[in-house]
């Protein structure tokens, strides 16, 4: 959610070395986990996200 988005971008502020993003969940197929990871790429364009 908004919560984990936010300590997500908290961690790669401060460790700007990050390049790779790994997000798991256990029902990957969920249209939330999808919403999720679209936010995560607009955030993070160049990052590859797993």
């Amino acid at each position: 959610g908004a919560a984990d988005l936010e300590k997500l971008c908290s961690i790669l502020e401060a460790i700007p070395l990050i390049q790779y993003i790994c997000l798991d969940v256990a029902n990957g197929y969920s249209e939330h986990f999808v919403e999720f990871v679209k936010r995560v790429r607009e955030r993070f364009p160049k990052h590859t996200i797993m």
